[in-house]
């Protein structure tokens, strides 16, 4: 992950291009510590537009046991910034009672949180998270750090509401699961994208919920990497899953809605899924509107053990499957006997 520390003008600039409307003119800068003490105190004082600019350092968010279930309401078009990045911004969470997040953006649009390290020192068990989404809408979490929460982002909405929050650039360790997103209107959900997932017991754990997973490094999990189960039809292009404890996919979900991994044709593209502890890819679901496609993914080798690595009742499309740099495509094993193996007969083949 990238440092930065730039100045706060070139901050608000910059979040102003990215999150607001042409039609905001008027913005201010609060400064924390040195012009207002705390990151709650300036999150009640900021207005749309404004910019909460963190300087770099250690925040401690105390014991919750005598007030309410969040740390920082972050009003619509704020945007909050560690000014130096996630190595120098530290939000350290004490809370003891569980139901609690750092931050919250509830119902709210064009929010921005970039640049902090969240971590959860206190022992007590229960649902705790860093960051809390609810029926918000055009928000970003951007180049954070996760430590040791239950979920540490935590999405949910209305089957009803538009809920398509942007997380990217951050990783995530040590959590129950990195990002869990449920409650979502399918086809409406989440944009999860250039993430790590290490040694969470979940990576992605999807509930009625259809996120765009992409472009993301999920391993080491105690459990599985990205585990979608309800309604949730996932997507998933150019992952790497591996390593996981149980599963690098499982896909648990009801027949209503149709699970699916896709990848674009272009040989650049594809998910490589492989080194799972019992499987790479379980599907559950033996209706036939629960195929998943998971075509155009590296196993783990160029000819590999199917039966071994994709279990489950449920019906998987794995053919054409492709070589670990995605610039090849096989139908068969050996990859040998198809004349060429090449990605663009495969493609032609299967057109």
């Amino acid at each position: 992950m990238r440092q930065y520390c730039i100045s706060a003008r070139i901050v608000v600039a910059l979040a102003l291009a990215i999150m607001l409307p042409a039609t905001v003119s008027l913005s201010r800068t609060w400064l924390v510590p040195s012009a207002i003490p705390t990151i709650p105190e300036a999150a009640d004082s900021a207005a749309y537009g404004d910019t909460i600019l963190v300087a770099p350092g250690t925040y401690v968010c105390p014991d919750n046991a005598d007030y309410s279930h969040e740390w920082v309401v972050l009003p619509s078009g704020v945007s909050l910034i560690g000014q130096c990045g996630a190595d120098s911004t530290v939000i350290v969470d004490q809370t003891t009672t569980g139901g609690y997040c750092l931050i919250k953006l509830e119902g709210v649009t064009d929010c921005l949180v970039k640049g902090f390290t969240f971590v959860r020192e206190a022992s007590a068990a229960g649902q705790f998270y860093a960051i809390a989404i609810y029926n918000a809408s055009h928000c970003f979490v951007d180049s954070c750090r996760f430590d040791h929460f239950f979920f540490a982002i935590n999405v949910w909405g209305q089957m009803s509401t538009r809920d398509d929050p942007h997380i990217r650039y951050c990783y995530f360790t040590r959590c129950g699961a990195g990002i869990s997103c449920s409650a979502v209107e399918p086809y409406d959900s989440p944009i999860i994208r250039f993430n790590t997932f290490i040694n969470n017991d979940w990576g992605i754990r999807c509930f009625d919920a259809a996120p765009y997973i992409v472009d993301n490094y999920i391993g080491d999990s105690y459990w599985a990497g990205v585990y979608c189960y309800g309604r949730s039809p996932a997507t998933l292009d150019r992952n790497t899953i591996v390593n996981n404890g149980y599963y690098g996919v499982w896909v648990d979900t009801e027949v209503f809605y149709e699970p699916y991994m896709t990848t674009s044709w272009l040989p650049q593209n594809g998910n490589s899924i492989y080194s799972n502890g019992v499987y790479d890819l379980y599907n559950t679901v033996e209706d036939q509107r629960g195929v998943v496609e998971a075509r155009y993914t590296y196993w783990g080798s160029d000819c590999p053990d199917f039966d071994n690595i994709i279990g489950g009742p449920g019906r998987v499309n794995y053919i054409p499957w492709c070589d670990s740099a995605h610039t090849e495509g096989y139908d068969e094993c050996p990859p040998q006997a198809t004349s060429p193996a090449t990605w663009s007969s495969i493609k032609a083949h299967f057109d």
